[in-house]
């Protein structure tokens, strides 16, 4: 793999690792009784985000490359101890940012190895666009939504 190839995975790889969803936790955001499974879904898919980007990690130091740093975006550190709904609307147009972002550089990898490395990584994102989509329509009909502003 190329610098170039290299410097692509790692923005795919940061993008994911200091999404909006990877900080919910940090955030603790409030849970009312009846979005407790959403809550739980919602760890289930942070879960498997990380795993999915250990693959491209892996891959990035197999190709003797460095990953870079990860940092969550200053933006993230007002958001603490909102109620769930609040970060499940954000949560969607903001993987719909990320994957058009993710698409842009996947059409820039030409180097057969690098793209094998960050598609699972980029499908999960698809994935994880649609069950965000669902879980924020379920949290807005929760009864809780009432509440949120």
């Amino acid at each position: 793999m190329t610098p170039r190839q290299l410097t692509i995975l790692n923005r795919i790889l940061v993008r994911h690792l200091s999404s909006l969803l990877q900080y919910i936790p940090q955030a603790q955001p409030w849970v009312p009784p009846e979005q407790t499974a959403i809550m739980e879904q919602l760890e289930k898919l942070i879960e498997e985000e990380k795993e999915s980007c250990k693959g491209l990690s892996d891959a990035i130091i197999q190709a003797k490359g460095v990953l870079a740093p990860v940092r969550f975006s200053p933006a993230f550190g007002s958001s603490h101890y909102m109620a769930l709904e609040r970060y499940l609307r954000w949560l969607v147009p903001f993987y719909q940012w990320m994957l058009s972002e993710d698409e842009k550089d996947l059409a820039m990898l030409d180097d057969e190895s690098a793209r094998q490395a960050a598609e699972p990584v980029v499908e999960i994102g698809r994935k994880h666009l649609k069950d965000l989509e669902r879980l924020a329509e379920e949290a807005s009909r929760s009864p809780a939504a009432a509440t949120v502003r």
